[in-house]
């Protein structure tokens, strides 16, 4: 049963990387106060994103936003997957109207304006993966198959199951040779 809801889930993956790329890519957003969460997939990746506005991050009353700066926090491979974490840091003047300036780099207000936790999968390998155990087990049941015919093959009619131990050349039940 198990088998069967892994061949499901890796079906589901398939339609998901072909729906994707028909429509140019999927993405649903949530807002719950101040975090966004974000599902996507486009191409053959699955993306789930927790991206967190902090209140802070946002110009006080009389500041002027003088830039942002992006930087990754980490970047881990899992194989199938890959996670990652992200902020966007945001420098602001206390002056109102102030222009970027070099020397009074030191005087700007940094704040954490967007900080992204993101989870991206491989869909085609995810399928590959949550197929394998129904092939494996279509292979079992084929193979049991084949060795099941085959033993019954001089014992048993193909036809009709009859048992032929004591007429090989024939069944006596519905005339079939053997």
């Amino acid at each position: 049963m198990l088998c069967y809801a892994m061949g499901v889930a890796a079906m589901l993956c398939c339609v998901l990387v072909l729906v994707s790329w028909i429509a140019g890519g999927i993405d649903w957003r949530w807002r719950e106060g101040n975090v966004e969460y974000r599902l996507g997939a486009g191409g053959e990746f699955l993306g789930v994103m927790r991206v967190l506005y902090p209140p802070e991050g946002r110009p006080r009353d009389g500041e002027t936003l003088m830039g942002s700066q992006g930087g990754g926090v980490s970047d881990v491979s899992l194989g199938i997957c890959t996670w990652y974490h992200v902020y966007i840091a945001a420098y602001f003047s206390p002056l109102p109207g102030d222009t970027y300036d070099e020397k009074k780099w030191t005087t700007y207000r940094r704040r954490i304006r967007d900080d992204y936790k993101a989870v991206r999968v491989d869909l085609l390998w995810l399928g590959v993966l949550l197929a394998l155990p129904g092939l494996a087990a279509l292979g079992i049941r084929t193979r049991q198959l084949f060795v099941e015919r085959r033993l019954l093959r001089g014992v048993r009619c193909l036809k009709c199951g009859y048992d032929l131990r004591a007429t090989p050349a024939r069944c006596p039940e519905c005339g079939t040779r053997s």
